[in-house]
């Protein structure tokens, strides 16, 4: 029995050395500042070079050709959303991010909400759905957000801020929602926004795949009387098949350094027999 004793009393000393080496450090250096990208340009502007900011320095970043799914904060198709995007996160123990919205009333910022709470391993872009719910006035308005980065072990950071001005979206007309269209003779027809801060539209054209076939910036924003604007298509031969059609406005940059402003109408889908 006494021999049995002193073992379990050398066997507990053991353990308290070892227990001892072990490290009771909290991790308390909060995430690299993430990177909340402005908006760098639209669908059709061909390629950009901006900088993501790591902790080594700034890195240049090449983009060939801007899409739909590349250029940083901007409108979107679906609805009076917005979209965001930032860079990968430089640490690997990011858990969530938190995204937040307001507006400003000259210098007055106002309804600042959280919009929303992700994990961070849901991706690097976030649609805001939400900014035309009830109550909220979306169009005509310059929309801020930020996000706030949080670890594994609670620690956060929090985003520069980025704007967006939406602008509300035109209408389209002509080839209407499956309209079966002459691919050798086709016009495109919307109708003009009621807005004098346009600076242009841009016609866009998908392949079935929602691939840019074919684009076209009409600079002329007067409408004809009824209140139309119209664009001749003067790309490659259309083979028959199925195809899609939207227009962006642009308005002029007057409003934040590195903010867009613009809106992207529903598309429309047609076909070439």
């Amino acid at each position: 029995m006494m021999r049995f004793s002193i073992l379990l009393f050398v066997f507990s000393l053991l353990l308290l050395g070892c227990t001892g080496d072990e490290s009771t450090e909290v991790d308390k250096t909060p995430p690299f500042k993430p990177d909340l990208l402005h908006h760098l340009g639209d669908n059709g502007d061909g390629g950009i070079t901006y900088q993501v900011l790591y902790p080594e320095g700034a890195s240049d970043v090449q983009l060939d050709d801007l899409n739909d799914d590349n250029n940083g904060i901007d409108a979107v198709a679906g609805g009076d959303w917005i979209r965001l995007q930032w860079a990968p996160f430089v640490d690997t123990d990011v858990d969530f991010v938190k995204v937040f919205r307001f507006y400003k009333n000259a210098w007055t910022i106002l309804g600042l909400t959280q919009v929303d709470s992700v994990r961070a391993g849901d991706g690097v872009t976030y649609l805001d759905a939400t900014l035309d719910d009830p109550g909220n006035t979306p169009t005509n308005t310059e929309w801020y957000y930020y996000i706030d980065v949080y670890d594994t072990s609670g620690n956060h950071t929090i985003s520069d801020t980025v704007s967006y001005f939406l602008l509300e979206k035109p209408q389209l007309r002509d080839p209407s929602y499956y309209a079966i269209v002459d691919g050798s003779n086709l016009t495109f027809e919307w109708i003009a926004l009621q807005s004098n801060s346009i600076s242009m539209y841009r016609v866009l054209l998908f392949d079935e795949n929602h691939e840019r076939f074919w684009f076209f910036d009409q600079s002329d924003t007067d409408p004809d009387d009824q209140g139309y604007l119209t664009a001749e298509y003067d790309g490659a031969p259309l083979l028959p098949g199925t195809y899609f059609w939207r227009v962006d406005a642009f308005g002029e940059q007057d409003v934040t350094l590195e903010s867009g402003m613009g809106s992207e109408s529903l598309e429309t889908e047609f076909f070439v027999e």
